[in-house]
């Protein structure tokens, strides 16, 4: 099997020699198609309701990078958090993962989810203190 290659050099030449005269069945990845993603940050630590804004970079054969953020999907295993475009916004404490998908490639990131500040305190001055026995 022959691979096309956008730009023939040297090392490709000799790629294409091996492939055809030896039999080589690894598969060549054209320059500029992505075989691998990384997200970042990579991990965090949010308040519940605050957001995290990651970034998606493509990792093409040759080993060159661009970021792929706009052409990327994310969800979350967070049951109350919410992804929208690049952005995570959290939802219930615990520790969740961020996915980040583009053309079958995934990556992840791991979200800590702390407690945010007290949004309400109610008194009620008309229920029974509780009464605690010592030890």
């Amino acid at each position: 099997m022959m691979h096309i290659f956008r730009r023939w050099g040297a090392a490709d030449v000799l790629i294409a020699f091996a492939v055809l005269t030896l039999g080589l069945t690894q598969t060549a990845h054209a320059e500029g198609n992505p075989i691998r993603l990384t997200m970042a940050p990579v991990s965090a630590s949010v308040e519940a309701g605050k957001s995290v804004v990651f970034t998606v970079t493509g990792i093409d054969g040759a080993g060159e990078s661009r970021d792929v953020t706009v052409f990327s999907s994310f969800s979350t295993d967070d049951p109350y958090g919410n992804t929208a475009q690049n952005t995570y916004t959290a939802g219930k404490v615990g520790s969740w993962t961020v996915i980040a998908t583009m053309g079958g490639l995934s990556a992840t990131s791991k979200v800590t989810v702390t407690p945010g500040p007290l949004a309400t305190l109610i008194i009620n001055p008309d229920s029974s203190p509780e009464l605690l026995a010592p030890g």
